[in-house]
Formats: C-alpha cells, sequence, structure tokens
C-alpha cells in the first residue's frame, strides 16, 4: 500500500481576535500564540463547585502534573443563585477563591458563565424561577435582566482575575443552534458587566461562523450515553482520523435537533478549539458504557491529529452534586436521561473522588508533548491522502492516518487503527511519501496491529542534530548543564529507529527507571522509553521522576503512595515508608429503612441493605486517605447518613471504589446506611459487563491505606 502526503498548499495565515483586552495570549486563523510564541493550550474541565473546597489546591496540582495548562469550569446559575435575590458564593461556591488558587499555580481559566450550562443538570444549571420563564435562552429582555444581575454578581466577585492573564477565556451560553443573534447578545452584556477577555467562546455545534466576534469551540465523546435506545453503538466517528472534522453530529442529540439548526453562509477560518474533547462519559441509568483507558485516549488523539490547537477535555476531573437537594437532570425535570442525585465521576481521568485512571497516565504523555513541543505542532496544518480519504463516519475499514506540516516542511506523521468496540484491520506494508517545501520525504514502512495509535516527527531538530524521522513519539525535555534530554516513548508497536541525513539507526530502549541515553552530539540526548514506563514518567523542572504513586509539586514534590508503589528521581530510589495501621472496615446486612431519593434507584427489584462502620479510623500526617473498593452485582447504590444522601453510584462494571476522607466524619461519627437495587428483567438497561438480573449483592473487598510525604 502507498499513501502520499502533499503539504506544499499551507494555508493562508490570518490575524484575528476574539476578544477585549491586551494579554500575553493572541491568535491567528490556525493557531493560539503565547508572549509570541506558537503555543497548544491543554484545557481540562473541572467543576469547582462539584468538589469540596479545602481540597481544591490538591486537585489542581494533580491537573498541573498531568499536563493540564488551563482549568475550564461551569459557573453554575443553580449554584449561586438557588433562590431568585439569594447569591451564594461562599465555601464551595466561592468562585473568587478558585480563582486565586489557579493564578497562584500559574493555571488559566476558561469560565464558562452560561446563563445556561447543561452539565447534566437540573434545567440545564438554570434556576427553577428562570427556568418557569416562557421565553429563557432568549433575547427576552425578562430573562435578560436576570442574566445581568447574576453576572454582576459573579463578576464583583471575581474582577480582580480579569486581567488578560488568569481568567483568559468565557464561554457563552452552551449547545445553542437557534442562531448567532442571542450569543452576541450575551457577549454585549457579558462586557457591559466589565468582563474582559483574550478570547469568548461558544459551542459550535450546528454552525459555521461568519464573524470574528466569537470563537466557535467542538467536542466529540466515546460512547453516547445519552442515546436514548438500549443497544450497542455503530462506529461514530470520534476515533476518526479526517478532513474537516471538528466535532460529531451525535453530540448531545437529546437535547439539540441538528435540522433546526441555523447555518450562517459564509465561513470564515478559526483554530481548531475544543470545549468537550470526550475522555470519559457520565452514566445515565439507561446506558452503562464502560469507557476504557484507550477510548479516552483515542478521541483527543484523533482530535489532535485533525489540526486541534485548543485540547479541551471534558470531564478531566469528575466530582459530586452539592447534597441536599436534587441538582442532577432526570426525567422528571424533563430531560431524556435519568442521572446519579449525587455522583458525577464521568469516568474522567481524575475520578470523583481525585482517583487517578490508567487514562490520566496516557493522556499525561499527550498532553506533555503539546506543552513541550507545541511551539512547532501548533504551526503545522494537517493534511490527508486523497486516496484513502473518509467520509463516512461509520467506516471503520479504511486507514486513519494523517500528517500535520509546517510551511517549512517539519512535521508528525499520525495513525490509529483504533476503534470502540470494533477491531479494525491492520496497516500492513504502508509505505509514505510526505511532498514537502523542501522536497520529498520517505518515511519507514508502516505496520501496526489493531488497536495501537502512532505518532512520531519527521524533519525535525533537536540541539544540534537535524533528524529525517525519529518514529517514536516525543513527550518532554529539559536543559542542565548546557545539555538537553529529550524524552521519547515507543508508539504504535513501532521500533525505535532515526535517520540523520539519509544514515538510519536504531535507540536504545529504556524499559526501566534506570534510564539509557542516546547520544548524538556534545549538547544532545535522547532518551526513548518503552509504553508502560513511560505512563509512569514526570518531569518537574529538571528532575526525572519515575513513580506509579500519585505526585505533584507544591513548595517541593509531594507523593501519596500505597504499599507496594515505588519512586526515583533522578535515578535515586526513594524510601517509600507505610507504617503498620490497624483500621478495618464492617458491612453488615441490616433492616430495611427508607431512603429520602431511593425512588432514584430506579429499580422496581428487590432491595438489600447494609450498614457501614470504621473501626479506628485515624488520619494524620502520613496517613491521608482509606481508599475502600466494593464488588457489587447490583445496578444502583445509595449510602445515608443520618437520613441525608452522601453518596450514590450507578453500576458499570461489578466494583465501586469510594475515599474514605469524603466522609470522614459521618464514619468518625456513626456509620453510613446503604441500599442496593438489582437489575430487574422488566426494567432493561444496556450494559456492557454481564450483569446478572435481581441481585443486588455488596462485599466490601479490599482497604487501602493511603500515605503523603514531601520529597524535596
Amino acid at each position: 500500500m502507498n499513501i502520499s502526503f502533499d503539504t506544499s498548499a499551507y494555508p493562508q495565515i490570518k490575524p484575528l481576535s476574539f476578544g477585549n483586552i491586551e494579554s500575553s495570549i493572541e491568535m491567528n486563523s490556525l493557531y493560539y500564540t503565547e508572549n509570541g510564541k506558537p503555543k497548544v493550550f491543554v484545557a481540562g474541565e473541572f467543576h469547582f463547585e462539584r468538589y469540596p473546597r479545602e481540597l481544591w489546591e490538591e486537585e489542581i496540582l494533580k491537573m498541573k502534573a498531568g499536563g493540564i495548562d488551563v482549568i475550564s469550569t461551569y459557573i453554575i446559575w443553580l449554584f449561586h443563585e438557588p433562590k431568585k435575590g439569594c447569591y451564594r458564593f461562599d465555601g464551595d461556591f466561592d468562585d473568587g477563591y478558585f480563582l486565586a488558587l489557579c493564578k497562584k499555580h500559574g493555571m488559566r481559566v476558561i469560565m464558562r458563565i452560561g446563563p445556561y450550562c447543561h452539565g447534566e443538570l437540573r434545567h440545564g444549571g438554570l434556576p427553577d424561577f428562570v427556568f418557569r420563564l416562557p421565553y429563557n435562552r432568549s433575547d427576552n429582555p425578562k430573562y435578560l435582566s436576570l442574566a445581568e444581575k447574576y453576572w454582576e454578581k459573579l463578576y464583583e466577585n471575581t474582577k480582580d482575575y480579569f486581567d488578560g492573564e488568569t481568567v483568559v477565556g468565557i464561554q457563552l451560553e452552551n449547545e445553542y443552534v437557534k442562531g448567532f443573534d442571542h450569543l452576541l447578545t450575551l457577549r454585549r452584556l457579558a462586557e457591559k458587566v466589565g468582563f474582559k477577555v483574550p478570547v469568548f467562546t461558544v459551542t459550535g455545534w450546528g454552525f459555521t461562523f461568519d464573524n470574528n466576534d466569537l470563537q466557535g469551540t467542538y467536542g466529540g465523546y466515546p460512547a453516547r450515553p445519552w442515546a436514548q435506545h438500549r443497544h450497542s453503538m455503530p462506529v461514530q466517528g470520534n476515533f476518526t482520523i479526517r478532513k474537516n472534522y471538528h466535532t460529531c453530529d451525535g453530540i448531545g442529540t437529546d437535547v439539540i435537533d441538528y435540522s433546526s439548526a441555523e447555518k450562517p453562509v459564509k465561513n470564515v477560518i478559526q483554530p481548531n478549539f475544543t470545549c468537550e474533547c470526550g475522555c470519559g462519559n457520565q452514566v445515565t441509568e439507561h446506558r452503562r458504557e464502560i469507557i476504557s483507558a484507550k477510548d479516552a485516549y483515542g478521541v483527543p488523539f484523533a482530535t489532535v491529529a485533525n489540526g486541534c490547537n485548543w485540547l479541551g477535555y471534558y470531564m478531566y476531573h469528575g466530582g459530586s452534586n452539592p447534597r441536599g437537594g436534587l441538582y442532577q437532570e432526570s426525567r422528571r425535570t424533563l430531560s431524556p436521561n435519568n442521572l446519579p442525585v449525587i455522583d458525577y465521576d464521568f469516568q474522567a481521568p481524575l475520578g470523583r473522588f481525585g482517583l487517578q485512571r490508567k487514562s490520566y497516565h496516557m493522556l499525561r504523555n499527550l498532553n506533555n508533548c503539546l506543552q513541550y513541543f507545541g511551539d512547532g505542532l501548533a504551526k503545522m496544518h494537517p493534511f490527508y491522502s486523497s486516496k484513502f480519504d473518509i467520509t463516512d463516519e461509520t467506516d471503520a475499514i479504511t486507514p486513519r492516518i494523517c500528517v500535520r506540516a509546517d510551511e517549512n516542511g517539519s512535521g508528525f506523521l499520525f495513525a490509529s487503527t483504533y476503534e470502540r468496540d470494533k477491531k479494525m484491520p491492520p496497516l500492513e506494508d504502508v509505505k509514505i511519501t510526505v511532498k514537502t517545501s523542501c522536497g520529498e520525504r520517505n518515511l519507514p514502512v508502516l505496520n501496526m496491529k489493531p488497536d495501537e495509535f502512532l505518532m512520531y516527527p519527521f524533519n525535525i531538530r533537536l540541539g544540534n542534530t537535524a533528524f529525517d524521522y525519529i518514529t517514536a513519539m516525543p513527550i518532554a525535555h529539559y536543559e542542565k548543564n548546557g545539555i538537553t534530554t529529550f524524552f521519547f516513548k515507543i508508539t504504535g508497536g513501532h521500533a525505535a529507529e532515526y535517520s540523520v541525513n539519509n544514515r538510519a539507526g536504531t535507540f536504545s530502549v529504556s524499559n526501566s527507571p534506570e534510564i539509557i541515553y542516546n547520544e548524538f552530539d556534545k549538547k544532545t540526548r535522547i532518551v526513548v522509553m518503552s509504553e508502560a514506563l513511560s505512563e509512569d514518567f514526570y518531569l518537574f523542572g529538571n528532575k526525572v521522576v519515575f513513580t506509579n504513586a500519585v505526585i505533584y509539586e507544591n513548595e517541593g514534590l509531594i507523593i501519596e503512595y500505597k504499599r507496594g508503589d515505588y519512586c526515583t528521581i533522578d535515578g535515586k530510589s526513594i524510601s517509600l515508608e507505610t507504617p503498620g495501621v490497624n483500621t478495618g472496615v464492617r458491612l453488615k446486612n441490616r433492616k430495611p429503612f427508607h431512603g429520602r431519593y431511593s425512588s432514584f434507584l430506579f429499580s422496581p427489584g428487590k432491595r438489600q441493605y447494609y450498614t457501614l462502620t470504621a473501626e479506628n479510623l485515624a488520619f494524620g500526617e502520613s496517613v491521608v486517605d482509606y481508599i475502600l473498593d466494593f464488588k457489587f452485582e447490583g445496578s444502583a447504590l445509595q449510602m445515608y447518613y443520618n437520613g441525608s444522601l452522601v453518596n450514590d453510584f450507578f453500576n458499570i462494571d461489578g466494583s465501586h471504589t469510594m475515599s474514605l476522607k469524603y466522609f470522614k466524619d459521618e464514619l468518625l461519627n456513626g456509620r453510613l446506611d446503604i441500599v442496593t437495587a438489582p437489575f430487574a428483567k422488566r426494567h432493561p438497561i444496556y450494559t456492557e459487563a454481564g450483569f446478572k438480573f435481581n441481585n443486588a449483592a455488596l462485599k466490601a473487598v479490599r482497604l487501602t491505606a493511603i500515605y503523603s510525604k514531601k520529597l524535596i
């Protein structure tokens, strides 16, 4: 098979502006710049209102360690003005304090101020008194007056951070397809209130753009839990590398009728910007899809291949709805989907309790690549082979492959053989020719097994060495004592090869923290890691860290670890002491009880009831948490403390994990009462784990102590 890419038709770049304040961040029709230097921004969605205030800083730092440099967050009207004129901007709703923490740690912010958010919330996050208006989400003066008063209170609490550098973007509305007029009205209203940012954005679903006032943003998810049927999904296109593919028409079809969307005629080229690049999915009551690490990686990988220069994940960090109310969307509030009352884990890389999934580590490599090598990648436009043009998003046969290249002929090759729930054919003996402004470049013959991702550079200069290609993915670099060390990882199952002046060679590959340096000149050395080792790799400044524990930087390195974890810093093994603890938990059957929200278990089957107590539960300087793992055969569970719902969960894979520090006060002062409900034959639900009917058994299987230590 022969594939050629012609990168000589590099697009003309035009300056653009979507903001109203001077900033170090600027943009043109292809990419963004920071202090004049091209940059790919990596944004992770985290809803601070759905997380305890005292833990915000730690979670911000976990996100930063994961390669995130912008936090995007809904400002949820329903939380901040639950009753007309009664505003809440304190405690877990103190957005000013959250912004102060972000500024402290150099994290920029996009505020998604609505008024409407969606966010799997009741009435899309609109307070009830607003939702009841006959013409909400429109230019109705009554609606705009209420929104203006709310925004004025919001601005008053956050105005110090609209400096062009902390809050760098505002998203107006969300999932709106009824025309630009209302969106432009909201921008004028936001500016009247005082909001000043480098970029105003809107979700671009159903739109092309005929003005420079608003940046369109896009998205796509690994699955569609909002689909209203109960069978498996066909190929959806979100993992596809193909021309002009920004967003999936299947996104949000539970609330959007794309056929009725107004579409302006004129199209203005804008940078490729995502606000909802799905690295997880929320679980609905009727669909229980399991999002694997490769699912979570596959959508952003294809998005980057297709030219994305602002990668915005949704959700990067899960959370919980506030206790004491019904804030979630449900069919009782006119939504087509039933969701848990509290749980908003979203199967995110950092889950509801801040626990890391495998997807966190896979995506960290991609994020770091964008951070460290984005100055080159940002200028690279995507080019495709006409021989393998994919026009049908359900196509799971045609090779998924493209290059991104700049006007000087430097670029990256991208290829994927991954599709969720489908086995794609392998790529075999693919001969690749790239035509550039500097002549043709023949790349190594490509062979990829199914379920793999490949990304590697060609025509790249590292230090004083110009490489024809390096068949490994770059993820980081640092300079020390005049020597620059570049870190790469094996990609797509391809051997780690390189070529300099058309002379090929092979890298030595590091499979353990005792890394192997490949020397090229007096000022350049390259480390190529196995895929497994790369998932333990961190770079903090010029300190090289390998660990399978949680680590982040806060005036030194902080590590949170369990028995059996390891850590090395610059090749030196770090002792991770795990003093014995005698904490235990007891899960016992109990008599049935009435839970206030037990109807939200949505199961007609026979329920089981338990109590959970902790013995010798102790938190201190070294022990910071206990992770409790359950086996669970039922459909859903709820946990109550003194009659108040504190935890719930829709089962997807037969397990449930909870962090006890989030329930410390309840367990120290008493017990948690648990009710479980089974999957019932007369209430069909789509599942991927093969659950049994009429069984709601819960079993505590493991309690793991988590320790903390400051390293340096």
